[in-house]
């Protein structure tokens, strides 16, 4: 652990507005997840590829992506995605 000292701050990461944002988004059915996120993103444009498989094949993963124009909205699909009951974890 870094203790600061006077001269340093923690600084937030910026991110400049609107951008392009990925949400890798975990399951266990891939045919749920893309529902989930067809649902979540409603009329906004958004690409979706598959992502990884766990070993025991488990778990997958898709990679939501689209433009997101200021931070709100971001922190909104975020937990959107995070709530809906076919998703178990967004990073």
């Amino acid at each position: 652990m870094k203790i600061l000292n006077e001269n340093e701050q923690l600084k937030k990461a910026e991110i400049i507005y609107p951008i392009e944002w990925k949400y890798r988004i975990i399951g266990t059915c891939i045919n749920s997840l893309r529902k989930a996120v067809d649902d979540i993103c409603g009329e906004r444009n958004y690409s979706l590829k598959n992502g990884n498989q766990s070993k025991t094949g488990k778990f997958i993963s898709v990679e939501a992506s689209l433009i997101i124009i200021n931070e709100f909205e971001r922190n909104e699909l975020f937990m959107k995605f995070k709530m809906h009951s076919d998703i178990k974890m967004v990073l």
